[in-house]
């Protein structure tokens, strides 16, 4: 959700939502939770913060060492679907 930019966690929360036509809904806890882990992990950072209509929201952002593991995840991902289309005759 983060790969098009900086992002608030509503609207990380929702553009999950959209990517995954619905199938994947992420709540407040497991948005947050996740977040953390990445922040802890060094693939994304705190990109701003703003008050709108009383409340604060934390913006984040995809760091370069995030960016380049997204990046093998999805290399990863593609090479399971291709290896699973040819051992299914589909490729």
């Amino acid at each position: 959700a983060l790969a098009s930019g900086r992002q608030h966690g509503y609207a990380l929360a929702k553009r999950v939502e959209s990517v995954t036509d619905g199938e994947v809904r992420l709540g407040a806890g497991s948005l947050y939770s996740n977040l953390d882990r990445l922040l802890e992990a060094g693939f994304i950072e705190e990109a701003g913060a703003e008050v709108v209509e009383g409340r604060n929201r934390r913006y984040y952002q995809l760091t370069g060492n995030g960016r380049a593991q997204l990046t093998e995840h999805v290399r990863q991902m593609q090479a399971r679907v291709a290896n699973i289309s040819a051992a299914l005759g589909l490729a």
